[in-house]
């Protein structure tokens, strides 16, 4: 957290920026406190059933995964470049919501942190800022953002299992479906992607182009302008091992939705995020064995 903070304090302000990057930085804002709403609301919940450990490793992997590791990348200017001042103020404002968040758990470390992030008068400390507690969110912008995440994480692993450079600004073809056409209509979504995965181009096709390397990210097919010659009975076994996750995945969801006891005491996001991982699977499944379909 100390080298976050170093990080964001670093950065150099100017107004005088690329509107679309404002508007990357403004989408991304956007996911982060919607996320951080839903992070909150889960707390709240697991503070009343005294799940006090599940509430420790949600807010690491919320604070390490998706605050350091995405939120502060994406907005993070290119080097020597500054950032323009509202992200900066954003970026800072989340900081300090995360350090009332993790206060019960870390209270010295927060408190340091939390003095050091802007002048604080006499008597405002940490330990007595109002904890945060549930409110509403939007899922739907949770759900576009981390579909985003999912797109980029594939495309960077093609280029690490390839021996692709990160620097090397790649093509990307999306294959046409109402979710892909709903994602990337989207300019800052669109901006986000290019500029986290380093793509040169982004375009939408009804059919799958030649000479360029797929992967499936959710139920939607991808490309990236990679040359791979495909050994058929290695993708075979790889979509097969996906398939068998995916069946299991399936499995465990239609076994929990199914338990009266499971379904009568769990809480509402719980049950729906059960309901979700379910259509996914089922979805995936579908889309895995029409690609064993086309390998013959």
């Amino acid at each position: 957290m100390w080298n976050a903070l170093k990080l964001i304090q670093g950065w150099e302000e100017s107004t005088s920026l690329d509107p679309s990057l404002r508007e990357i930085n403004k989408e991304a804002a956007h996911w982060f406190d919607n996320k951080l709403k839903q992070i909150c609301a889960e707390t709240e919940d697991k503070f009343e059933n005294y799940r006090l450990s599940d509430i420790l490793m949600s807010q690491y992997n919320f604070i390490w995964g998706d605050f350091c590791s995405w939120y502060l990348e994406i907005i993070k200017p290119a080097y020597g470049q500054p950032i323009d001042p509202e992200s900066k103020q954003e970026a800072l404002a989340f900081f300090e919501r995360l350090m009332t968040l993790l206060h019960p758990f870390m209270p010295f470390v927060t408190e340091e942190i939390w003095h050091l992030l802007k002048p604080r008068e006499n008597g405002e400390d940490c330990i007595v800022s109002r904890y945060p507690g549930k409110e509403s969110y939007d899922e739907s912008q949770i759900k576009k953002i981390e579909q985003v995440k999912d797109i980029i994480t594939a495309i960077r692993d093609a280029r690490s299992s390839n021996a692709k450079s990160p620097k090397d600004a790649l093509k990307f073809c999306a294959i046409k479906s109402a979710n892909t056409n709903s994602l990337l209509a989207s300019e800052s979504v669109k901006n986000l992607l290019m500029k986290m995965a380093n793509l040169s181009e982004l375009t939408l096709a009804d059919e799958e182009p030649a000479d360029m390397l797929s992967f499936i990210s959710g139920a939607d097919k991808y490309f990236v302008n990679i040359v791979k010659e495909i050994n058929v009975e290695e993708e075979k076994s790889r979509i097969n091992s996906e398939l068998d996750r995916n069946t299991k995945l399936r499995d465990s969801a239609i076994k929990k939705l199914s338990n009266e006891k499971f379904v009568a005491g769990a809480p509402a996001h719980v049950i729906e995020n059960e309901k979700k991982k379910l259509a996914d699977a089922e979805q995936r499944i579908e889309f895995l064995k029409k690609e064993l379909d086309n390998l013959g």
